[in-house]
């Protein structure tokens, strides 16, 4: 009788673990779509794809049975965060794309470039 118990503590542990495991595999999953759904907001923004930003970062996640949670635009930078739930787990992930700035480089003011001569 100890050994069943014994061994359905260990089943219940092995069970646990790779639900734990399969979470994270989730969780970085959700986390590359709703990188590319702001990445794609982003570029919606710029005019380099088509619609409205937030309906596309929607658009995005629906296909991979995600919820957008929030969209919003602040200038010229986008930020989703998204959920997915796994095995009634919620898992939530967020992300941001701004334009890159272009680190000044010693010497030059305003676009206007000198040489040192």
């Amino acid at each position: 009788m100890i050994w069943l118990a014994t061994l359905g503590a260990g089943l219940a542990i092995i069970l646990a673990f790779g639900i734990g495991r399969n979470a994270l595999i989730q969780r970085q999953r959700l986390q590359l779509i709703v990188d590319q759904a702001a990445l794609s907001a982003d570029g919606s923004l710029r005019g380099l794809n088509v619609g409205f930003p937030c309906e596309v970062a929607k658009r995005i996640l629906q296909i991979d049975i995600a919820r957008l949670q929030t969209c919003s635009i602040v200038g010229e930078e986008t930020r989703v965060a998204g959920s997915l739930i796994y095995m009634g787990i919620v898992l939530s992930a967020e992300a941001r794309s701004a334009p890159k700035a272009q680190p000044v480089q010693q010497g030059e003011a305003f676009g206007i470039e000198t040489s040192n001569r």
